[in-house]
């Protein structure tokens, strides 16, 4: 994935802070940099699932149930996520 070199340099970053001691501002920087790790994945697993529906509306044919199948999959985007 073109994201994989951002996530380890964020990694990285959290491992280098987390081993020198953590002052108030290290954490709340290490807090941070994991909510960015989140929602970074977030965004790749959204684009995963737009390129799953829109794949799901070219097999589909035109065909009405497997269409309202691939709506489901938009409806998941739609779901707020919850860890």
């Amino acid at each position: 994935m073109k994201h994989t070199w951002l996530f380890a340099a964020l990694a990285s970053s959290s491992l280098l802070l987390a081993g020198c001691g953590s002052s108030p501002a290290e954490k709340q920087i290490e807090a941070q940099t994991e909510l960015i790790e989140q929602e970074a994945e977030l965004t790749v697993q959204k684009q995963e699932t737009v390129e799953e529906y829109k794949r799901c509306v070219k097999n589909s044919d035109g065909e009405e149930d497997k269409l309202r199948m691939c709506e489901a999959l938009l409806k998941v985007l739609d779901t707020p996520a919850t860890k």
